[in-house]
C-alpha cells in the first residue's frame, strides 16, 4: 500500500471530515482518482460510513472493484498516523510542487503551493476558554456534563463529561446493564446522542430493557394485553430516537480493529454524546496474547478514542472473583488488567446486599464510587425495582464513606 492510500484509509478510520487534519490536504496531492474523489468529498464535510458498502459506493461514485480494493486496504491498515505524519506528507508534496512552478518562473503559483489551508489556531488559554464556552452550552441543571438523574452522583462528579471515562463494575447479575439502560433512557429523553456497543446482548434485549425501565413492566409482561398501550408508547418513543440518530445500538462486532473505525464513522455522521460498552472484557484485540494484555490494550485504546471523539464513555466491567470475596467498595477489583481502573476518571462498584440466611438480594443498590478525579468518593444508596430494573436513589440517606 503506497503512502497516499495509507493517508486516505487513516483519515477514513478516524472519521475525518473538513475539520481536524483535513486542512493539510487538497485533492491534487493524490494520484489515484478514487483517493482524489474521497479527499474532495471529505473537504466538503461529507461523512463516509464504511459499514454500508452500497451507500459508500454511491457517495464516492467509484466502481465495485475500486471499492473492494479500498475495503481491503482499509482492513489491512493497522497503523496509526499522527498529525505530524499528515503534515510531513503535505509539506513534501507542496515543496515538490512549488519547485516545479519555480523552474517555470511561475512565482505566484509557488506562493499558493506552499500555503496551507487556514485552520483554527488556539493558544492554551484560548483552548481553556473555548472549553468553558462549550461546557456552558451543553451543561444542564448546573452540571458540567449530562446529568445521570442520580442527584448525589451528579453532585460529586458533575455528570457525564465529554472526554471522560467512567467504569461501572459489578459481579455477575448485580445489575450493570440495568444501570446502563437507566442512563440511556435519561439521556435520549434529553435529546442527547447515545451509542450502545453491546457484546453480551442483542438489540432486541437492549430495547426490551429500555421499555421495561420506562413502563415499570417485567420482560414477560411486555406482551400482555393490559400493558399494550404503555408498551407501544414507550416503543414508539425509542423507535423515534433510533430513527433520528439519537440512539445507536451496535451488537454485531467484538473485535477492536472493527469497533474503533465504526465508532469514528458514527461520530463523523453525528457527534456521540455518551458511549456505553457492555462489557469491556468481551472486546478482543487481535495480536494480543492472554487476557491481561488484551484487556490492557482495549482499555488504553478506548481511553484514546474517548478523548479523540470528545464523548463520555461508560464502560461496564466484570469484577474478579478474588475481589468479590473482599466485598468492599474501597478496591477496584475490575477483572483483567489494572489499566481498567487507571484509565477511569470515575470508577464505580455496584454493591448488592443479600437477605440474611438466603441467597436472595434485597432491593438495595449501592453505587460505590471508588475513584473520582474531580470530587469525593463513597457509597451512594439507591434502590432497584424488579423486574423492570428501575433505579432510584434514596433521598433520605447520606453517602456512606466506609467500606460496605
Amino acid at each position: 500500500m503506497d503512502k497516499s492510500r495509507e493517508i486516505v484509509v487513516s483519515l477514513l478510520q478516524r472519521g475525518e471530515t473538513r475539520k481536524g487534519y483535513m486542512h493539510f490536504f487538497d485533492e491534487d496531492m493524490f494520484d489515484n482518482y478514487v483517493d482524489r474523489k474521497i479527499i474532495s468529498l471529505m473537504l466538503l464535510g461529507f461523512p463516509f460510513n464504511m459499514s454500508d458498502g452500497m451507500a459508500f459506493r454511491k457517495e464516492a461514485g467509484i466502481s465495485a472493484g475500486d471499492t473492494a480494493q479500498l475495503y481491503i486496504d482499509y482492513d489491512n491498515f493497522k497503523g496509526w498516523l499522527s498529525g505530524k505524519d499528515y503534515e510531513s506528507y503535505s509539506k513534501k508534496f507542496r515543496e515538490e510542487r512549488a519547485f516545479e512552478y519555480a523552474k517555470k518562473g511561475e512565482w505566484k503559483k509557488v506562493s499558493r503551493a506552499l500555503k496551507v489551508n487556514k485552520v483554527e489556531n488556539y493558544t492554551d488559554t484560548d483552548f481553556y476558554y473555548k472549553y468553558l464556552k462549550d461546557i456552558k452550552s451543553t451543561s444542564k441543571d448546573g452540571y458540567i456534563g449530562f446529568p445521570t438523574g442520580i442527584r448525589k452522583l451528579d453532585n460529586i462528579t458533575s455528570g457525564l463529561i465529554g472526554g471522560k471515562v467512567w467504569i461501572i463494575g459489578g459481579y455477575n447479575a448485580y445489575g450493570k446493564t440495568f444501570f446502563m439502560t437507566n442512563m440511556v433512557n435519561r439521556l435520549i429523553s434529553m435529546d442527547k446522542r447515545v451509542c450502545v456497543l453491546t457484546l453480551e446482548m442483542n438489540k432486541v434485549d437492549i430495547i426490551s430493557r429500555l421499555i421495561m425501565e420506562r413502563t415499570k413492566v417485567g420482560m414477560y409482561e411486555l406482551a400482555k394485553t393490559e400493558n399494550k398501550e404503555k408498551v407501544e408508547k414507550a416503543y414508539d418513543s425509542i423507535k423515534e430516537s433510533i430513527k433520528n440518530g439519537n440512539l445507536v445500538i451496535i451488537d454485531n462486532v467484538n473485535e477492536l480493529d472493527s469497533i474503533l473505525p465504526l465508532l469514528k464513522s458514527q461520530n463523523a455522521q453525528k457527534k456521540i454524546d455518551v458511549l456505553f460498552v457492555d462489557f469491556i472484557q468481551l472486546i478482543t484485540d487481535r495480536g494480543t496474547t492472554g487476557i491481561y494484555e488484551n484487556t490492557r490494550n482495549v482499555s488504553i485504546k478506548l481511553q484514546g478514542l474517548t478523548k479523540e471523539l470528545g464523548c463520555c464513555s461508560v464502560l461496564l466491567s466484570q469484577i474478579s472473583n478474588e475481589s468479590q470475596k473482599v466485598r468492599s467498595s474501597s478496591v477496584y477489583g475490575f477483572k483483567g488488567a489494572g489499566e481498567i481502573g487507571q484509565i477511569a476518571d470515575v470508577a464505580i462498584r455496584i454493591i448488592r446486599k443479600i437477605i440474611e440466611g438466603t441467597n436472595e438480594f434485597t432491593d438495595d443498590y449501592i453505587l460505590g464510587v471508588v475513584k473520582n478525579r474531580t470530587g469525593e468518593c463513597g457509597g451512594i444508596e439507591c434502590t432497584i425495582t424488579f423486574p423492570s430494573g428501575h433505579i432510584e436513589e434514596k433521598f433520605n440517606s447520606e453517602r456512606v464513606f466506609e467500606g460496605i
